[in-house]
């Protein structure tokens, strides 16, 4: 049962719907008094909806900014339905049909999400063609977790492998992700103390297409400022390797998913777009060529993980993609992505250039760095141009500058949030600029690929 009231939601009256499931599921919804006919419907919609939690804080901006040009709002919290996507798209019709009894079916329905909201978007454009209308997605990769995962698995098999830690990672099967992390950041912090280890650390952040730009904070470092590109690597490093993704996963596929028996890492440096910075620093470590040659001779001959075919089998269904989709698809996303690398974004492309639906979607690229790092005005005119394809038929003008002109040209609110402290010893995080970065980009091929087409073909 939801229930009803009339708050003030990031300084908008609104009529709002809320409603707790058993689970410990949250679902909300709210409208504004001037309502386009939109319904924005998001796997992390939930708590904007309940502005008076801290929590809400973070969202004020966004949440003001879908309310000011008059869309509906609402969705639900990501756990614990976790990485079951099917299921979390499930949830989102929860939402829709609790606002169409309340208040009328929506024009248009579009999914919404950034990181593991954005792999629920594209589901659920997929698994429901016939209610979703759009998507608008970020963060979150078009190649699907398994393809994902694949590559995590890489670049930490690689580094566990040429680096002696004595508390040696787990990698799969995992006993405890908190175990797991203290083992990588241990790893870590062995590779970043000696030279050479610092020319493995950067191998195998390469593996994983880590971007060269990867710190909210710090400026872009120059395209050959090899200590820079390090030193923010090393930063993200860990948190970069989503071991609780992992752990998760694992756990509901009932046993492992990731694999490298099959993987030519020299075939993957030739490939990752920043073999020049792995060159750079094993030449800085003194090692240079010989160093890096004798490191894949060692990984060529080391021992390497299988996955286990039945939990692959699950897992896939609801990790990765069809492209059966019949509405566009708006990806937002920036260069410099340490959790999600550029390179994933266009994965999708391909499942949906096999389906003949690559005109469905337009990814357009913003000059930002760290995960899930845009502004309002980026959001507000890739959902903008979304709107408009939905309507009309027609992409219309999606160069970075058309889209920087239309970003600048919305008007949009004002909004005081009041955040929490940073942690000790961490600095604040820097305001984001108001204006629109978007510029043309375009990024190396992705290293690893997954989607309905390989459904079933693995076999250990």
């Amino acid at each position: 049962m939801y229930a009803y009231d009339t708050p003030t939601v990031a300084g908008f009256p609104v009529e709002r719907l809320l409603a707790t499931a058993e689970d410990g599921t949250s679902y909300g919804v709210i409208k504004p008094q001037t309502w386009n006919g939109i319904l924005l419907l998001d796997l992390d919609g939930a708590g904007p909806c309940r502005c008076e939690e801290q929590m809400a804080q973070f969202s004020l901006p966004r949440t003001a900014m879908y309310l000011s040009q008059g869309y509906a709002y609402g969705g639900t919290t990501r756990e614990p339905v976790g990485y079951r996507f099917p299921e979390a798209v499930g949830n989102l019709l929860k939402v829709r049909e609790a606002f169409s009894e309340r208040f009328g079916t929506p024009k248009y329905t579009i999914a919404v999400g950034s990181s593991r909201g954005a792999f629920v978007g594209r589901i659920a454009m997929e698994q429901c063609p016939d209610i979703f209308d759009g998507a608008l997605v970020s963060a979150g990769g078009g190649g699907g977790e398994i393809a994902g995962l694949n590559s995590k698995l890489d670049g930490k098999w690689l580094l566990n492998t040429l680096v002696q830690s004595p508390d040696p990672l787990r990698l799969v099967g995992l006993d405890s992700r908190e175990a797991e992390e203290e083992r990588l950041l241990k790893l870590v912090e062995l590779a970043d103390s000696t030279p050479l280890g610092r020319a493995r650390l950067a191998f195998s952040a390469a593996v994983e297409q880590m971007p060269a730009w990867c710190s909210r904070v710090d400026p872009e470092p120059a395209m050959e400022d090899w200590e820079a590109q390090y030193a923010q690597m090393r930063e993200a490093y860990v948190h970069a390797q989503f071991t609780l993704g992992t752990a998760a996963i694992e756990a509901i596929a009932g046993g492992v998913i990731s694999w490298n028996h099959d993987v030519d890492y020299a075939d993957l440096l030739e490939r990752c777009g920043r073999k020049d910075f792995v060159m750079a620093m094993y030449e800085k470590a003194g090692a240079g060529l010989a160093g890096l040659e004798a490191d894949l001779a060692k990984l060529a001959a080391a021992e390497r993980i299988h996955a286990d075919p039945a939990a692959v089998a699950k897992a896939e269904k609801w990790l990765s993609y069809t492209g059966q989709i019949r509405g566009p698809v708006v990806n937002v996303d920036n260069m410099g992505d340490e959790i999600d690398p550029a390179a994933c974004k266009y994965a999708y492309y391909d499942t949906l250039r096999r389906t003949g639906k690559e005109d469905l979607l337009r990814v357009v690229w913003v000059h930002s760095a760290g995960h899930g790092n845009f502004n309002e005005a980026e959001y507000a005119a890739a959902l903008s141009v979304l709107v408009r394809r939905i309507e009309t038929g027609l992409w219309g003008d999606t160069s970075a500058a058309a889209m920087n002109a239309l970003g600048a040209s919305i008007d949009l609110p004002e909004v005081e949030v009041q955040l929490p402290p940073p942690p000790p010893g961490m600095p604040p995080m820097p305001p984001r600029p108001k204006q629109p970065r978007f510029f043309e980009y375009t990024p190396v091929p992705a290293l690893h690929f997954w989607d309905s087409a390989n459904w079933d073909t693995y076999k250990g």
